[in-house]
């Protein structure tokens, strides 16, 4: 059953400058069907709280792990990318929180791809295209987790 429903929200008044995050060139940009991202993540989620994240020019590994519960490897191979480049012979380590990268993963049913771009010591730039338009995406941004 459906029912209508009325919102009303209240207006900020923001006095703030918005931070707005530079364009760049990224190291790594991949895309690939965002229910086989959103499943890959909630797996590795079961394994850790922190995704390590490998790239080079012939596969991407995805891992977590904790005493607790074991390890996790995922090894992606290019072929199964929708699209894949990287800068020539760049090697690619990263660690990001999986909690959020699940909670972005929540927006799978947006789209059919995400796209994700990656450079060291840069936040995590994950777009989901929404239709034919080139401006019409989700954009989010995740740091990367700092070395203790």
């Amino acid at each position: 059953m459906i029912f209508d429903k009325d919102f009303e929200i209240p207006l900020i008044d923001i006095e703030e400058e918005l931070l707005s995050i530079p364009s760049m060139d990224y190291q790594a940009e991949l895309s690939l069907s965002t229910d086989k991202f959103a499943n890959l993540i909630s797996q590795l989620k079961d394994f850790g709280e922190t995704l390590e994240i490998e790239c080079s020019e012939d596969k991407i590994t995805l891992s977590a792990h904790s005493s607790e519960n074991g390890k996790m490897i995922t090894r992606i191979l290019i072929e199964d990318l929708t699209e894949f480049a990287i800068e020539e012979n760049e090697k690619i380590q990263m660690e990001f929180a999986l909690k959020y990268l699940y909670d972005i993963c929540l927006y799978q049913k947006i789209s059919k791809t995400i796209e994700i771009k990656i450079s060291k010591d840069f936040p995590m730039r994950i777009l989901y295209p929404l239709g034919a338009e080139q401006d019409a995406t989700f954009l989010f941004y995740l740091a990367p987790k700092m070395a203790d």
